[in-house]
């Protein structure tokens, strides 16, 4: 499967699908263990996730006495358990959401992952197998670029072998290696012809 398919399964989904044909599955049906897919017949694994439920408490400022808590900012009668750690205002345990190691309200959260400052909650991915592709098949159809755009097959192959490791996909290592090695060698390899070919052109 290409990273650009993959790319745009992420960008459309809309809940379980069959890998091979893309088809919703029948999640209120599935059980874990291996699926049949009703639409092309292929089988895959699927596994059934159900998050645990943390448990959640929330105290009203007059138990814990006049001194004892501010209020949250969202709802006056509930004590607040924290601060935001982005604006500072007091939040209840029903406003509180801990994401990519900081503490925030409803209002930060919503923010920040509208900004794409939150990693976690991304649904977008740079697609930096295809571009370390793409330039180190540059470097060899214009072998004269290539002391340019080779090091940029390099940086963009490290880049998709971290972005691989990081979303535990293998299948882009070996894309981000040839890239890699591919453009390591037109960088080399174009600075020497471009030096015997203006050697050539000096003793001309």
């Amino acid at each position: 499967m290409s990273a650009d398919t993959k790319l745009r399964r992420v960008l459309a989904y809309v809940g379980p699908a069959c890998p091979w044909c893309g088809v919703e599955a029948p999640h209120d049906r599935m059980a874990s263990g291996m699926q049949l897919c009703r639409a092309c017949g292929g089988e895959y694994e699927g596994e059934i996730f159900r998050p645990p439920t943390a448990p959640m408490k929330v105290f009203a400022v007059a138990e814990q006495g006049p001194a004892g808590a501010n209020a949250c900012a969202n709802h006056e009668r509930n004590a607040a358990v924290t601060a935001c750690e982005r604006c500072g205002h007091f939040i209840c345990s029903l406003c509180r959401i801990d994401s990519d190691d900081m503490t925030l309200c409803p209002a930060c959260f919503d923010r920040l992952a509208a900004e794409g400052a939150l990693p976690s909650v991304r649904t977008t991915f740079r697609d930096y197998a295809g571009s370390a592709s793409t330039a180190a098949m540059l470097g060899v159809l214009f072998w004269f670029i290539g002391p340019f755009i080779g090091p940029f097959a390099v940086y963009f192959g490290f880049q998709s072998f971290l972005q691989g490791r990081k979303l535990g996909e293998e299948e882009g290592w070996v894309r981000a290696a040839i890239a890699i090695v591919a453009g390591t060698l037109e960088t080399l390899g174009g600075i020497v012809m471009l030096y015997f070919f203006s050697a050539r052109v000096r003793a001309k």
